[in-house]
């Protein structure tokens, strides 16, 4: 079975990539493993990469909960369009 999203980790930032487009079945194995990988690193800040061009309802779907969690859990989430390297300053004086 393939890997839904990649990840990778720098200090206290979780970097997940999600592909724009797959369908509900894929929307529910994703949401199950980006929650497992954030409650299973605990990180300050999640950065959710979102390949460039219009999401599909399913990759949106995955969005929406994600975000819950990490409201849920005092975690700052930050949505791109495209993947970037750590930011130079302490992740830490960026939580909400």
């Amino acid at each position: 079975m393939p890997v839904p999203a990649e990840h990778s980790r720098e200090g206290d930032l979780l970097s997940l990539t999600l592909p724009a487009d797959f369908d509900s079945v894929g929307r529910a194995m994703t949401a199950l493993y980006l929650e497992n990988l954030v409650l299973g690193h605990r990180p300050r800040v999640v950065r959710l990469c979102m390949p460039p061009g219009r999401p599909s309802p399913a990759s949106l779907g995955v969005v929406a909960r994600l975000h819950r969690l990490c409201e849920a859990h005092g975690i700052s989430l930050w949505l791109t369009g495209r993947h970037t390297t750590a930011p130079d300053a302490d992740v830490t004086t960026r939580r909400r």
